[in-house]
């Protein structure tokens, strides 16, 4: 290979590789944007990212049951549509050097000069890093058995998650509201502390029992305790614990 050459693979890799990247970073941004299929029974998918990363890991689903095609082709299709219209916004010039770089590092020449680019294999190149992005992520969470996986894994701090964890509640109890944690719902989220909230003032109650001023106490103050507890503590850990669940099933 000629110094010449040299040079030109170098400055193809160098421009190559970051549009490379931001394009697949892009695709799985769009997928995310997308609504998901509701195609895989007991799978808490949030979008169409989460639906066909679970359909790579856990097919291939190639039936077509419904006269729609086969569904991994049709997800492929998905991903391959997103990557052509992130490739239509670069000139030629870099897709060029896109084309050269993909040759070299796929071993398909020895320092090569291109004179044209394939769209296919362009596409069918950057598909192979979505897929695998897509197939190096852990789902447990997502999956049908997600509570086993929430419950082990991952903490409500404060005053009411030791509550529960002094209890040997803590999983059992994030458990029951393992849809509602997967969930960004606000309204669903809210719900969820009400009921904690209740179960926790339970404990309180229990806990209580033996001393006839704690009991006065939360037999008059329930109210004011409620809004504190509920204000104070639950919710900001809740949305702590939320945005980690959050931030595990988007780390890739």
């Amino acid at each position: 290979m000629t110094d010449t050459q040299k040079l030109f693979l170098s400055a193809a890799e160098s421009v190559a590789k970051s549009h490379v990247e931001q394009i697949t970073q892009s695709v799985v941004a769009s997928m995310c944007d997308l609504d998901a299929t509701e195609l895989f029974g007991d799978v808490a998918s949030r979008h169409c990212w989460d639906d066909y990363c679970w359909q790579l890991q856990d097919g291939p689903y190639d039936n077509d049951d419904i006269g729609l095609g086969s569904t991994g082709q049709n997800f492929r299709a998905i991903a391959e549509t997103f990557i052509q219209a992130e490739l239509e916004k670069i000139s030629p010039a870099t897709l060029l050097l896109l084309s050269v770089y993909i040759c070299e590092s796929e071993g398909l020449c020895d320092g090569c000069e291109a004179a044209s680019y394939s769209l296919e294999e362009l596409t069918s190149f950057i598909l192979q890093r979505v897929d695998a992005i897509a197939s190096s992520r852990t789902l447990d969470l997502i999956g049908p058995n997600r509570a086993d996986a929430l419950g082990y894994d991952h903490t409500l701090d404060g005053i009411v998650g030791e509550a529960f964890s002094e209890s040997g509640e803590h999983s059992e109890l994030l458990s029951l509201h393992v849809d509602a944690l997967l969930s960004t719902d606000a309204q669903a989220h809210k719900q969820m502390c009400a009921e904690l909230l209740d179960h926790y003032m339970r404990l309180l109650q229990a806990a209580a029992e033996d001393s006839e001023a704690l009991t006065a106490l939360l037999t008059k103050f329930d109210g004011e305790i409620r809004a504190l507890v509920f204000e104070k503590d639950l919710v900001p850990h809740m949305d702590e614990l939320v945005t980690q669940i959050q931030d595990t099933l988007d780390d890739y």
